[in-house]
């Protein structure tokens, strides 16, 4: 039996819809493609190139492994970055590990990276809105004194 592959595609909520490596184009077209909601920020760019992702709500790691066992899965990740799930993907394939049970390869891909001083712009906009009116008062009240 031939090993399937699952491939968890991290993308940069910081970058526009669309923008990705080839080597991330590449892997959605060669295989199953799936997101939480509909409402992914990727989802119109998958399809305008002629991907169909499908949204499977929350998946849990033994259901994401499960679905990869036989053939290409690739799970486009939240802008959250899908917290805990490699870990449960580990712990998965480690129950996986005794004889007769098959488990795909698993493979972690950027699709996308932040753009120099994208991280400093994530700090500006916390600082802006922690000084804005209805913000922290304590932060409101500082000056350069």
């Amino acid at each position: 039996m031939t090993a399937g592959r699952l491939v968890l595609l991290v993308i940069s909520p910081r970058v526009a819809p669309g923008l990705l490596t080839a080597a991330a184009w590449d892997v959605l077209r060669a295989g199953r493609v799936l997101v939480a909601s509909a409402d992914h920020p990727q989802v119109e760019a998958m399809r305008a190139a002629g991907i169909e992702p499908e949204p499977v709500g929350s998946m849990t790691p033994t259901a994401l492994v499960d679905q990869a066992v036989t053939g290409t899965v690739v799970w486009v990740g939240s802008p959250d970055g899908d917290p805990g799930l490699a870990d449960g993907i580990a712990v998965e394939l480690t129950a996986r590990a005794a004889p007769g049970r098959s488990s795909p390869v698993v493979e972690v891909m950027t699709g996308s990276y932040d753009l120099p001083g994208a991280r400093l712009l994530d700090l500006v906009t916390v600082m802006d809105r922690l000084r804005s009116p209805g913000g922290c008062p304590w932060d409101q009240g500082q000056t350069h004194r």
